[in-house]
């Protein structure tokens, strides 16, 4: 039996109240400093529903307005639904596990799209609620800043 390469994550925020799903409340807290009810309320506020993460498009543009856009990573369905719906950058795709080797990535704070889920990476570490994440997760979009944008090589391969 094979057994599955995994990438250490150190803790992060932990969740204050029951709510299930709220891996966004989680990767917001973590990305911005900010505590896990300051997040929770910001996320309630812009159309987050209890229980429920948030769409691709709520966390485009909530990131953006906050100064960090996104790009999109790979060729993944969700990948290809960033690119051609929100018209943002396609990257070459990675896993994790290849995330998280990159000079870029070593430094400052970044949240990265996964299927179903999304984390921080604090200066070359991921910051998630669970001890362990498969190193072979794709990688469907990253909220980086924009120092980090023109180091990262845009991807031209078809689609």
């Amino acid at each position: 039996m094979k057994t599955a390469r995994l990438v250490t994550c150190i803790r992060g925020i932990d969740s204050v109240n029951a709510d299930k799903n709220d891996y966004t409340v989680r990767a917001w807290a973590n990305h911005f400093d900010v505590s896990y009810q300051e997040a929770y309320e910001f996320l309630k506020y812009n159309g987050r529903k209890d229980g429920k993460g948030m769409s691709s498009d709520d966390l485009e543009r909530l990131y953006k307005s906050n100064g960090v856009p996104l790009y999109a990573v790979g060729t993944t369905q969700q990948a290809n639904r960033i690119h051609y719906i929100l018209r943002r950058p396609r990257m070459k795709g990675c896993t994790l596990e290849n995330l998280l080797k990159r000079k870029e990535f070593q430094t400052g704070v970044h949240s990265v799209l996964v299927k179903n889920h999304i984390i921080a990476i604090k200066d070359g570490k991921c910051v998630d609620k669970v001890k362990y994440l498969r190193a072979g997760t794709r990688v469907t979009g990253i909220f980086t800043n924009a120092q980090i944008q023109e180091v990262l090589t845009p991807y031209h391969g078809k689609v």
